[in-house]
């Protein structure tokens, strides 16, 4: 299975879920240059297991200082 393409969403827009984003966004952006993975605009990422997406998302999630939850939009 190939994972075509991800993002992350903000289930509510305020100046808290913004930062949150910016924080998250932040993180995100270090684990991916530590594991080696170019980080300029307009790069695709490539991952060989989509898990392995999931997994630096949610360690990056942690790493900002949030907790991550499960949300599922039945409109995707």
């Amino acid at each position: 299975m190939k994972l075509k393409k991800f993002g992350i969403s903000l289930v509510c827009i305020d100046g808290e879920k913004v930062a949150m984003g910016v924080d998250n966004y932040i993180v995100w952006k270090e684990i991916l240059h530590q594991q080696g993975y170019r980080t300029a605009v307009g790069v695709a990422l490539e991952f060989e297991d989509p898990r392995e997406v999931f997994e630096l998302l949610i360690l990056s999630i942690e790493r900002a200082g949030y907790r991550p939850v499960r949300y599922v939009d039945g409109n995707s």
